[in-house]
Order: structure tokens, then C-alpha cells, then sequence
């Protein structure tokens, strides 16, 4: 069985981001991944990881920069990147097997600018915690208008 490892950041792997684009969507595609032969984890940085595909989430793009995604490259990894909205520069785009956007605007834009790389497209979506309304008087994880940083968004 191969592996799949999604990617977070050694210091910021415990951002929102880190937990949307990371843990949470993780959660979602393992039942998929596992009957394609994938064993799927989470891992913190960039070291340790070899022959594998990686899914570099944002916070570890943030956290170890191209030098991380040439470091994953050397040691026979596959890389998708998943930049959310962290500008990426020209020298990067090389780098990566595959993109993840989180916007049609940035799926158009990478679809545009670098035609033979492949690119899907996975809505920012919201925290699936927040669904059953347990966030409800919650000052921890409200702003100041009582409202979820977050808020949930339902298909009615």
C-alpha cells in the first residue's frame, strides 16, 4: 500500500487552514484514497517522508517554502500542492505534480498560466464542526459580533 501523507506546517500545523485543508479533508477523502491502495496520515513537516505523495497544505508552504518542496522532491516524493490564497511565486510552480485550488478563480488562473499541470478544484469549505450548532455561546471561537468565525453552510 502506498502513502499518502497530508503535509502541514511544523509551526503553523495547527492553524484553521492546517485543520480545514489538513485533518478535516483528510477525514473526507481517506474512504476514497483507501480503495484507490493509499494508507492515508497526517505529518508535521517536511523530514521523514520518501516515495510517497504529499499534499502540502498552505501552512506547510508557509513553514518550509521551496526548499521543502525541493527537499520532498529529492527524496522520490510526489507533490500536490494546496496553496489556498498564500501568493506563490514563479520558481515554485515547477515544483509541484499536481494543484489544489480552493477558488474557481484561482482553479481558472492555474489552468491558464500552467496548462499541462493538473489542477482540481476543492471549495474552502466551512468547519464541519460547526454543523450541529455546538459552537452556540461559545466566546472561545465567536468574534465579537457573537457570529462563527466560520460559518457553517448547508445545501437546504
Amino acid at each position: 500500500m502506498a502513502d499518502f501523507y497530508f503535509v502541514l506546517g511544523q509551526k503553523r500545523g495547527r492553524a484553521g487552514s492546517a485543520f480545514l485543508r489538513g485533518e478535516q479533508l483528510s477525514e473526507i477523502v481517506t474512504p476514497t484514497l483507501e480503495e484507490a491502495g493509499f494508507s492515508v496520515k497526517l505529518h508535521f513537516g517536511v523530514s521523514g517522508l520518501e516515495n510517497s505523495v504529499c499534499f502540502v497544505n498552505k501552512t506547510a508552504l508557509l513553514d518550509h517554502g521551496p526548499e521543502g518542496l525541493r527537499d520532498l522532491r529529492g527524496r522520490g516524493n510526489r507533490i500536490i500542492i494546496d496553496p489556498v490564497d498564500l501568493p506563490i511565486g514563479a520558481k515554485v510552480w515547477d515544483l509541484p505534480d499536481a494543484v489544489v485550488s480552493s477558488s474557481f478563480m484561482q482553479d481558472e488562473w492555474v489552468r491558464d498560466s500552467f496548462p499541462g499541470k493538473p489542477c482540481v478544484y476543492i471549495p474552502h469549505h466551512a468547519d464541519l464542526r460547526l454543523l450541529d450548532g455546538s459552537w452556540k455561546g461559545r466566546a472561545d471561537i465567536c468574534h465579537e459580533n457573537s457570529a462563527p468565525p466560520s460559518p457553517p453552510l448547508r445545501n437546504k
